[in-house]
C-alpha cells in the first residue's frame, strides 16, 4: 500500500506536470499564430478578416492530420485477437533463479559448464542434467 500511494503521487504530479506543459505550448502557439495572421484583437481598429481561415486550418485540418498521424505511429498493426506480447519469449515476470538456468553455455561436448559466468563442479552438472 505504501509504494502504491508513492505511486499515485508520482502519477498525479506527472499528470499535472504535461497538462501544464501542454497548456503554456498551445497559449504561446497560439499568441504567434495570431501575430503571424495580422489579426488585429485590441484597439478600435479589430480585424478578424483570417478569423475563419485560421479556424479551418487549425482546429479542423491539423487535428486531422495529427490523429492520422498518431494512429499510423502508436497503434500496432495487429488485430485485435492477437497478442502484443510474446509471454514465453519475453520471461521479464519470471523469478531470476529461473531465468539464472537459461543463460548456461554448453561445451562442444553437449555439457553445461557455466552459468552467468560462475563455472560449475561436477554436483551442479549433474543437477542440471
Amino acid at each position: 500500500p505504501y509504494l502504491l500511494s508513492w505511486a499515485r503521487l508520482f502519477h498525479s504530479a506527472y499528470s499535472t506536470s504535461i497538462g501544464t506543459f501542454c497548456f503554456m505550448v498551445t497559449n504561446l502557439l497560439g499568441s504567434a499564430v495570431l501575430k503571424w495572421s495580422g489579426m488585429k484583437t485590441i484597439g478600435e481598429d479589430c480585424d478578424f478578416d483570417s478569423l475563419p481561415g485560421l479556424v479551418v486550418i487549425f482546429q479542423i485540418l491539423v487535428p486531422i492530420l495529427g490523429g492520422i498521424a498518431a494512429i499510423m505511429l502508436f497503434i500496432p498493426n495487429v488485430h485485435q485477437t492477437e497478442p502484443l506480447i510474446d509471454w514465453k519469449k519475453e520471461r521479464w515476470y519470471e523469478g531470476e533463479k529461473e531465468s539464472e538456468y537459461e543463460t548456461s553455455i554448453e561445451d562442444e561436448e553437449g555439457s553445461v559448464s557455466e552459468i552467468n559466468g560462475k563455472g560449475l563442479g561436477s554436483e551442479g552438472e549433474k543437477n542440471l542434467v
